[in-house]
């Protein structure tokens, strides 16, 4: 299918993005980890999917879990980290800055 045609970033499909944008938060967790669970590596745009996911419902520390380790895996696009809506809520809090300093390599 378009699916199946159609891969964003190395294997992060398009409809698991527009799940984000559709704000249909569990549905783009329950699909990022999905594609963990095949066991193929996921590019780190998988990970910020996960953690968007979770900062959407507003759930702090699986969504910092989650973008850790979307950085530790060579997550690097700071504008669009800092874009991002679901995480606004905390842009104030110390672990927003410390991710954000581990982005750009600091």
């Amino acid at each position: 299918g378009l699916d199946q045609t159609f891969r964003l970033f190395h294997g992060v499909s398009l409809s698991n993005w527009y799940k984000l944008d559709l704000k249909d938060y569990p549905a783009a967790i329950q699909a990022g980890k999905a594609a963990l669970e095949t066991g193929d590596s996921i590019p780190p745009l998988g990970y910020f999917v996960i953690a968007s996911g979770y900062a959407g419902l507003g759930e702090q520390e699986p969504a910092f879990e989650w973008l850790n380790t979307a950085i530790e895996n060579g997550w690097t696009a700071i504008n669009f980290t800092t874009e991002k809506p679901e995480f606004r809520p905390w842009h104030d809090r110390q672990e927003w800055h410390n991710a954000l300093k581990r982005i750009k390599g600091e």
